[in-house]
C-alpha cells in the first residue's frame, strides 16, 4: 500500500506542474521498489516489470528550477527631494549645524545613491 500512495504523490506533484518534486518522489519510489523486491513483498513475477517501470518513470520526468525572480525595481524619480540637501543651508541652518548629525550625512548619501538612476 505504502507504493501505492508514493506513486499517487507522484501523480499529483505533476498534475500540479511540480517537475522537481515529482521528479524526487519518483527517485524515493524506485528506491522503495527495489527494496520491496529485496525484502520479497513484490512476488518475483512481478519484480522485473515493476523495477523497469519505475526506473522508466523517473526517466521520464524533468525537472527545471523556476526562473529567478526578477531584480528589484529602481526607486522611483519622482519620491527623490533633488533639493533636500540644499535646503539646509538656504534656510539659515549652515554646514556647522548640519555636522551636528551624522544622519543627516548618511540621509543625503542615500539620496545622492538615489538620483544616480534619475538623471
Amino acid at each position: 500500500m505504502q507504493l501505492a500512495s508514493q506513486s499517487d504523490a507522484v501523480a499529483a506533484a505533476l498534475r500540479r506542474g511540480n517537475g522537481c518534486l515529482a521528479r524526487t518522489r519518483a527517485d524515493i519510489l524506485h528506491s522503495h521498489v527495489k527494496a520491496a523486491i529485496a525484502a520479497g513483498s513484490i512476488p518475483a513475477p512481478l519484480a522485473a516489470e515493476a523495477r523497469r517501470a519505475s526506473a522508466r518513470l523517473v526517466s521520464t520526468i524533468s525537472c527545471t528550477p523556476p526562473p529567478p525572480p526578477p531584480p528589484a525595481a529602481a526607486p522611483a524619480c519622482a519620491g527623490i527631494d533633488e533639493h533636500a540637501p540644499f535646503e539646509a543651508e538656504k534656510d539659515g541652518r549652515g554646514k556647522r549645524e548640519k555636522a551636528k548629525s551624522d544622519h543627516a550625512h548618511e540621509k543625503d548619501g542615500e539620496q545622492d545613491r538615489q538620483r544616480k538612476g534619475c538623471e
